[in-house]
């Protein structure tokens, strides 16, 4: 009798202890049912991509992006910032 109380102890020891080398499964979020076409379309109708906005450049009335140096002259609000290679020819040579 005291060997079984003792396989007692020992069951119950190990199911309230978890050893390290043990841990407990992490499962994942399955979907019960498929997704409709319908729902799919709803859940991505804000991923359209649509046209950049582009503004009119102060300096050489190009269009460029807002809040970017133009990529045409290099001016950005009123003053040269990007000092742009001189466009060479390679065809001539």
């Amino acid at each position: 009798m005291h060997s079984s109380t003792e396989g007692a102890a020992a069951r119950i020891a190990r199911t309230t202890d978890p050893s390290p080398d043990r841990t407990e499964e992490q499962h994942m979020g399955v979907p019960k049912r498929r997704v409709s076409h319908a729902r799919q379309g709803d859940r991505r109708s804000h991923l359209a991509i649509s046209t950049p906005v582009l503004e009119e450049c102060s300096h050489c009335h190009e269009s460029k992006l807002p809040h970017r140096a133009c990529p045409n002259c290099g001016y950005y609000d009123g003053r040269q910032v990007i000092e742009l290679k001189q466009k060479t020819d390679e065809s001539a040579t």
